[in-house]
């Protein structure tokens, strides 16, 4: 299957944004989220290593991350940002998107980066990766978020907060969350999703997963 048909959700949906078919800011963020979250299916025919507890797989993309990683360029990334190490944090997105792609297989960080690196060539600002630690059995999870508003912006550089922050998450009604991997882990267990989720969706079908999370917001991208 080639590129194009295999990213055709993602171009027949801004297809509809763009005809006004889809309206509405969260209407649009959650279309994009999903076409680009579905992607992920066709891209990772293994899927995630540490659901099907593969780790063999999870090896062999790390090792081909850091050889990519080396080949790649920084290059002049024009962009605005808040939190530093972003043009880093590009390199190494691009190289565990391309690592994953090549394995057929991803965990929650690979498939975030590959959602930040296509988000951020479709031009769909602002975005940040949003990690956890603490997380029950998996221990750690990251997940890309569009539309949080700066005035949710931490006061210091990186903190980390627990689940009483989410409140403050939840009162951003435009704010979306892409997470492939999480679209993987719940219909594994029987709940059909499609990886795009309002906050609020997100904290009711993750509650049984995530609990007591330390939240950590990286690499917030305004604009190229």
């Amino acid at each position: 299957m080639d590129n194009f048909q295999k990213n055709k959700r993602i171009h027949d949906t801004r297809r509809l944004i763009t005809e006004g078919k889809i309206t509405g800011l969260l209407g649009a963020r959650l279309g994009i989220a999903k076409a680009i979250a579905l992607t992920e299916c066709d891209r990772l025919p293994k899927g995630a290593p540490n659901i099907n507890e593969t780790p063999k797989d999870a090896d062999v993309i790390r090792d081909n991350a850091k050889q990519i990683k080396e080949s790649i360029t920084s290059g002049e990334f024009k962009v605005k940002t808040h939190y530093g190490g972003l043009k880093g944090w590009l390199r190494t997105a691009l190289a565990l998107s391309k690592a994953s792609k090549a394995a057929g297989a991803g965990n929650c960080m690979e498939q975030a980066a590959y959602v930040y690196c296509k988000l951020y060539k479709l031009g769909y600002f602002p975005i940040e990766l949003i990690t956890m630690e603490e997380v029950p059995k998996f221990h750690n999870h990251g997940m890309i978020v569009i539309g949080l508003p700066l005035s949710t912006k931490p006061k210091h550089r990186n903190p980390r907060y627990n689940q009483e922050y989410l409140d403050e998450y939840v009162n951003a009604p435009d704010a979306v969350i892409c997470d492939p991997w999480m679209m993987m882990l719940l219909r594994k267990n029987g709940t059909e999703t499609d990886g795009a989720y309002t906050i609020k969706e997100y904290i009711d079908f993750t509650g049984k997963y995530f609990r007591n999370w330390a939240i950590t917001r990286l690499h917030r991208l305004e604009g190229a």
